[in-house]
């Protein structure tokens, strides 16, 4: 596996990922921007999660150029403006931007792989680490996305349960 430089991206760009923005491609990877919609748990109910039966907890939000404002340690579910296609030879790997790290904001706590196969937005699992709020403002930088060309194609490339989602998606786990 090899991760496409940036000429290599611009080549492919477009085929990969709508809309592609030229300004947007670093060295490696190519910068993702930030919907205005959010997944927010609402867990005044919840006892526990039970991961062979998981209930569906989160409140969806939308904002406006006022933002969301994410609180120390809280955790939400963002999505990228952007959406992604792969073919079967090419995996995708999400990353936040090391500005925003050092700001303490965790963009993808845990799943930062793309399948071969996947198409739709990137869901992001986001969580303030600093002691005071952070507000995520729809149309900001929020990510970057690397990809790697696979030695063959994949013989059964993604089909999974988020397929051609749209907008921010909740845990389908065991669905």
């Amino acid at each position: 596996m090899t991760f496409l430089p940036d000429h290599k991206l611009i080549q492919y760009a477009e085929g990969l990922i709508q809309p592609f923005r030229r300004e947007c491609v670093e060295p490696a990877s190519i910068d993702l921007h930030l919907s205005d919609e959010f997944l927010v748990p609402d867990i005044s109910n919840v006892r526990c999660i039970d991961l062979n039966d998981p209930i569906d907890f989160m409140k969806h939000v939308v904002v406006g150029i006022e933002g969301y404002v994410l609180h120390p340690g809280e955790f939400i579910l963002g999505v990228t403006e952007e959406r992604v296609s792969l073919p079967a030879n090419i995996v995708g790997k999400i990353e936040g931007k090391s500005s925003l790290g050092r700001l303490g904001l965790m963009v993808h706590v845990t799943a930062g792989f793309i399948d071969p196969g996947f198409r739709g937005p990137v869901t992001l699992e986001m969580k303030n680490l600093l002691q005071v709020p952070i507000v995520l403002r729809p149309g900001k930088k929020i990510c970057q996305i690397a990809f790697a060309k696979m030695e063959t194609p994949a013989l059964n490339p993604y089909q999974g349960r988020y397929q051609d989602s749209e907008g921010v998606v909740a845990s389908r786990y065991g669905k």
